[in-house]
């Protein structure tokens, strides 16, 4: 199945309408819903990576379950969103086993189609502190790599256990040359 999609969206939440669901779709309220292929990873059959080391031959993963429908939307979308919690300063376990099935592009140096820029949305539970966003940062950022981003943004909203995730409170302010965003009454982790 192509993509005709230009913006991938990655869902790595376990619950509907928690916090980093509606982060996301705060920051999508103005894009063109056309423009848009979104997928929940708790609604896909998938295993994690089993190091079979089938996708070293050919960029390709050879297990046969629900992302080999996911896969071509990666290889042609010109935008992709990630969206996660963080537990423990890394990004949900569904999120990570999405990551780890991209070993497939990993090892090999594709010949990407016009790739815009790659975003990672992420809540933490947690009151923020200095490296609270930084392991899924790493996690996201070699996943962006691997597919061919080179322009790489992060939104993180700490302390949502206290403070949930209201719709219109996100600041789309940027900083330096790797944006950052967070919430408005919010500090920027760096």
């Amino acid at each position: 199945m192509e993509n005709d999609k230009k913006i991938l969206v990655v869902s790595g939440c376990l619950r509907k309408n928690g916090n980093t669901e509606r982060l996301l779709r705060d920051f999508l309220r103005d894009e063109d819903p056309e423009e848009l292929k979104t997928v929940y990873l708790r609604d896909l059959d998938f295993s994690g990576c089993l190091a079979c080391d089938g996708c070293l031959k050919k960029p390709a993963c050879v297990l046969k379950d629900d992302l080999r429908e996911v896969y071509p939307a990666l290889e042609t979308c010109q935008s992709l969103i990630l969206a996660s919690p963080i537990y423990f300063n890394g990004v949900s376990w569904l999120m990570k086993k999405f990551i780890d099935r991209l070993q497939a592009y990993f090892h090999h140096n594709m010949d990407w189609p016009r790739r815009d820029k790659a975003l990672a949305l992420f809540t933490g539970g947690a009151k923020g502190y200095k490296d609270q966003f930084t392991g899924g940062r790493l996690e996201t950022e070699i996943a962006f790599r691997s597919l061919g981003f080179e322009k790489n943004y992060w939104i993180q909203v700490p302390n949502t256990d206290q403070d949930p995730y209201e719709s219109g409170s996100l600041d789309l302010r940027g900083r330096g040359e790797k944006k950052i965003w967070t919430r408005k009454e919010g500090g920027l982790w760096e």
